[in-house]
């Protein structure tokens, strides 16, 4: 979010005599729009641990655990994970 607008009582005054103001930046008697660039969308995230849905190797196809073997973990959340496990 980034400041647009700031709400003076006197517009020229102000802008004569304000420096260092951004150039997006303007003075008005009103900024009574100045929510509009909140984001409206929220993101959920979940606490909950993901479940691991498959291992896949390099090449896309569905493997078992291979140690000191790149794989991709997919899971249920739609995530996935590139790794290398000694183990």
């Amino acid at each position: 979010f980034s400041l647009s607008c700031i709400e003076v009582d006197d517009v020229a005054w102000s802008t004569a005599n304000w420096t260092d103001i951004d150039a997006g930046v303007t003075f008005s008697t009103n900024c009574s729009n100045a929510c509009s660039g909140i984001p409206t969308t929220t993101e959920e995230y979940s606490n909950q641990p993901r479940k691991l849905i498959r291992i896949l190797d390099l090449l896309g196809r569905e493997t078992n655990f291979k140690p000191n073997t790149p794989l991709i973990y997919q899971y249920d959340d739609g995530s996935v994970e590139k790794v290398i496990r000694e183990y």
